[in-house]
């Protein structure tokens, strides 16, 4: 009867778990889940942050591409315009060599 009785009373013991012992399951149930939103919200902002991060590396590339076209643009401008100078010059040379033949001959 000893046995028998001390039998029923850890099954009843069994079939009811201690209230406290519930709560803090309870609660850190609910912290686990509050958890797993909190790193499902940072995973899709990281997920964001790198698209930016992939488009702006983009955009920059294109700037560089285009600064490296501006440059090469200049480049050939300022040879141009060198080239024109000296053309320039020596169209000077040759009305000056012409007026002092024109003016010694008179």
């Amino acid at each position: 009867r000893f046995i028998e009785h001390v039998s029923n009373r850890f099954a009843v013991a069994l079939a009811e778990p201690d209230p406290d012992l519930v709560r803090a399951v309870d609660a850190a149930n609910a912290e686990l889940d509050a958890l797993k939103t909190r790193l499902a919200d940072v995973r899709d902002a990281h997920a964001v942050a790198m698209d930016e991060l992939a488009r702006a590396r983009q955009q920059k590339d294109e700037a560089t591409a285009q600064l490296r076209a501006a440059e090469r643009q200049l480049k050939a401008l300022a040879a141009s315009e060198t080239q024109d100078k000296r053309r320039n010059e020596r169209a000077r040379d040759v009305v000056r060599v012409t007026q002092q033949t024109v003016l010694s001959d008179r």
